[in-house]
């Protein structure tokens, strides 16, 4: 059975194909580029050129796709409301929930100390539920209006990242957070099936399996730019943190302290716990050297607590733009043009 009702038989948009990944790789990697050079500006061509190439090419983009009579991608889909609040929501699940998991492992294992193992089995409490009540969610969906399932289910991911923010501390303990793993896969077990048949339902019966392959894209182009803007934002907030907070360590001699704070920058805030564990050598010869080191994971953890409590501030926004979108912008089937 073909992908798409009413398949057409056509050549493939091989141009099409090419430019559509070189403007990915492009926006993506100038992305990339200015999250791990965070000295760089915006306007250094190591990250604005590419930048400004994956802009041109998404120009060049549009105008083939206008011209080809067998697009790689039909524009007139983006016509429909009701399917570019799908899309929009697809990214903000992807950009706020799936990018999140990378800062979220880097969290349990490098600073609250759990091991590979002992992460993956806390966090299966998210896959359980989303495994649990997808097939349930995707029963709904056929008697509730998906618009407000999507919606909910997003609102519910964003409470589950508030729980998850009020219990960063120094002094976290699992169960203070469990309760926000819980949400996050009640979310997604609640967003995904809707979303996928809404999609469908927003286009022509011939533009199906673009439908959805559009869709999937904007998701997966969602986790990208949410791992680059996590990274971002944690270290535009760990940076002058971790400075602060190494310079209030007053047993510190100034030489080891501006070797260690650079040391820090430059590992950056997902190893700063290991440049700490580094740093141990320069406090052997000092009296008070446990105490010293002490301090030191303190300022460091504490500092990464700020950077990830602003990526938790980001991934909230994310899944609230995605609930606004489908709320007003997705509409019932009956209003679908078919």
């Amino acid at each position: 059975m073909d992908e798409s009702y009413g398949n057409r038989q056509g050549s493939i948009d091989w141009i099409g194909m090419l430019i559509s990944i070189a403007m990915v790789f492009s926006l993506v990697f100038g992305l990339v580029q200015k999250e791990t050079h965070s000295a760089w500006h915006w306007s250094n061509l190591h990250v604005a050129g590419y930048l400004i190439a994956g802009i041109v090419l998404l120009i060049g983009f549009i105008l083939l796709e206008h011209q080809l009579k067998s697009p790689m991608i039909d524009l007139a889909i983006f016509k429909s409301i009701s399917f570019d609040g799908t899309i929009i929501a697809a990214f903000c699940l992807g950009a706020g929930l799936y990018a999140f998991f990378t800062y979220l492992t880097i969290w349990m294992q490098d600073y609250l100390g759990y091991s590979a193992m002992q992460t993956g089995v806390r966090q299966l409490a998210i896959s359980i539920f989303s495994m649990i009540l997808g097939p349930i969610a995707g029963m709904l969906s056929g008697r509730w209006q998906k618009r407000w399932m999507i919606s909910g289910g997003l609102l519910l991911i964003g409470c589950g990242f508030l729980i998850i923010y009020h219990a960063v501390s120094l002094n976290v303990m699992y169960i203070d957070f469990v309760a926000g793993f819980a949400l996050l896969g009640i979310g997604n077990a609640i967003v995904n099936p809707p979303l996928s048949s809404a999609a469908m339902d927003s286009v022509k019966m011939s533009q199906v399996g673009m439908a959805s392959g559009v869709m999937n894209v904007f998701r997966q182009l969602g986790i990208s730019f949410g791992v680059v803007i996590y990274g971002l934002r944690l270290s535009h907030i760990y940076d002058p943190a971790v400075t602060t907070n190494i310079k209030a360590i007053s047993q510190l001699p100034q030489q080891a302290e501006a070797g260690i704070t650079k040391g820090l920058h430059q590992a950056g805030p997902m190893a700063g716990h290991s440049v700490v564990e580094g740093a141990k050598r320069f406090t052997e010869n000092y009296a008070n050297g446990p105490e010293v080191l002490r301090q030191m994971n303190k300022a460091v953890f504490s500092a990464f607590n700020q950077g990830y409590k602003g990526v938790l501030v980001t991934a909230i926004t994310l899944v609230v733009v995605g609930a606004v979108a489908a709320g007003f912008m997705i509409k019932e089937p009956h209003h679908a043009q078919k």
